[in-house]
């Protein structure tokens, strides 16, 4: 499970680097039971979608896809999700990819998935059919938190 922490969720200077999240993997990357994905299969299931299935793999490239956004600190779908999945072996046949990057906050996850929902074509990503599997990344910097899912058949 990914913990955030902050001096700014006290109230503190969140400007500081000494009071800057951090937004880190224990374990080095999510896992099926975090809540990012009840999240997204409850709003599947209402929207009459089929739930979301945990990818190891697929979440092993959305977390270092989140690393690299964070380093070069824009939100980029460089090189596209699907080249950059077959150049780690994995061939899937539809990709979507939702980024976000904001600001730290003491609840990321449930920012994240508001954030994905109110857009698109962010939204429409989470609740399409032809998605089956999903992989989800976080990686923070002093002053912002970046996230990463990618969706496959």
């Amino acid at each position: 499970m990914f913990a955030c922490q902050s001096g700014a969720a006290r109230g503190e200077n969140s400007g500081d680097p000494a009071f800057a999240y951090t937004c880190r993997l224990a374990g080095k990357q999510a896992s099926a039971n975090d809540p990012v994905f009840a999240r997204i299969n409850a709003i599947r299931k209402n929207r009459g979608a089929a739930p979301l299935f945990y990818d190891r793999d697929l979440a092993r490239a959305a977390q270092t896809h989140a690393v690299g956004i964070a380093r070069a600190g824009r939100l980029d779908h460089r090189d596209g999700p699907s080249e950059r999945l077959r150049k780690n072996g994995l061939v899937r046949r539809y990709v979507a990819e939702n980024l976000a990057r904001f600001e730290h906050i003491a609840a990321p996850r449930d920012y994240v998935v508001r954030y994905w929902t109110a857009g698109e074509p962010e939204f429409s990503n989470l609740i399409s059919r032809r998605y089956l599997r999903v992989g989800f990344g976080l990686k923070a910097t002093a002053s912002h938190c970046y996230a990463v899912l990618i969706l496959t058949e």
